[in-house]
C-alpha cells in the first residue's frame, strides 16, 4: 500500500522534542520512517523521547537554543553521526503573558532570541550544501500573530517575525530546493498552553472562538508530517492554520 507521507530515507532534525508537540512530531515521522535528531537543552527528557522512536539511526544532541555560537559546532556533530539533513523542524519557544508594564528591553530581546532568532540560526546552517541537498523546514508559528489577547504582544511579535521569515526564506531558498512552510496551531493540549492558561485564565476564551473543541499535539504532528513529505512538494512558503475552525 502507498502511503504519500512515507519518511523512509529522510533524516530531520527537531528542536523542541522534549514534550508536546516537538515530542509527537518526533514520534509521528520516526514512525513514517525516518531518522530523527533531537535537539534542546533537556538531555534527559530528549533522551526520553528517543525512547518513544520507532527504527534506529536516531541522535540526541543537547543546545541551549540561545548558544548561537554553538550552532556551527552542533551541525558538524550532525553531520557526523549520520547521512545529511532532509528536513528540519522548529518546535522549541516560549511563551510568557507579559503585561505591558513590565516589558523591557531584556524580555524582549529574550523571547526573540529563542523563538525567531534560533530558526534563522538555524536555517542559515541546514541551507548549506553541507548540510543538506534541498529538503523541507516547518515552523511553528501561533494564531496570537494573528488574532490579538491582552498581554501577549512580545509572543505575537515573535510568531509575527517567524511567519514573515518563512515567506521571505522560501523565495531565497527556491534554487536550493528548499521549502519553507509554518504551521500555526491553535489552542492545543500541551504544558506550555496549560500554563499560558494558568496564568491568563483565557482558554474558555479563546476555545469558544472556534469550531472544534481543545486540539491534541497528534494534530498538529500530522501536518508537520504532510509538509515534510513529498506529498507536499509542491508547497511553500506558506502558513497552515490547525485551529479547530477559528470564527
Amino acid at each position: 500500500m502507498i502511503n504519500p507521507m512515507d519518511l523512509t530515507g529522510k533524516r530531520i532534525l527537531i528542536t523542541g522534542a522534549s514534550s508536546g508537540i516537538g515530542r509527537e512530531i518526533a514520534v509521528l515521522v520516526s514512525q513514517l520512517g525516518a531518522e530523527v535528531v533531537l535537539l534542546g537543552r533537556n538531555e534527559e527528557r530528549l533522551q526520553e523521547t528517543r525512547d518513544k522512536l520507532s527504527g534506529e539511526g536516531h541522535v540526541v544532541i543537547p543546545l541551549e537554543l540561545r548558544e548561537f555560537d554553538r550552532y556551527a559546532e552542533v551541525f558538524r556533530q550532525i553531520k557526523q553521526t549520520g547521512k545529511k539533513l532532509d528536513g528540519l523542524v522548529h518546535c522549541a519557544g516560549i511563551a510568557k503573558v507579559i503585561p505591558l508594564k513590565v516589558v523591557s528591553a531584556a524580555v524582549i530581546q529574550d523571547m526573540f532570541a529563542v523563538n525567531y532568532v534560533s530558526f534563522m540560526e538555524l536555517m542559515k546552517h541546514f541551507a548549506k550544501k553541507t548540510n543538506s541537498d534541498g529538503g523541507s523546514a516547518v515552523c511553528m508559528s501561533a494564531v496570537n500573530a494573528h488574532y490579538p489577547q491582552k498581554c501577549m504582544s512580545v509572543y505575537a511579535a515573535t510568531k509575527g517575525a517567524l511567519e514573515m521569515a518563512v515567506s521571505s526564506l522560501a523565495v531565497e531558498l527556491a534554487d536550493k530546493k528548499i521549502r519553507v512552510n509554518a504551521v500555526v496551531p491553535g489552542p492545543i493540549a500541551t504544558p506550555m498552553a496549560q500554563s499560558f492558561s494558568d496564568t491568563s485564565g483565557e482558554e474558555s476564551n479563546i476555545v469558544g472562538q472556534q469550531l472544534m473543541a481543545l486540539g491534541e499535539p497528534a494534530d498538529i504532528a500530522n501536518m508537520t508530517a504532510y509538509l515534510l513529505s513529498d506529498a507536499s512538494k509542491f508547497i511553500t512558503g506558506r502558513k497552515f492554520f490547525v485551529d479547530g475552525g477559528r470564527l
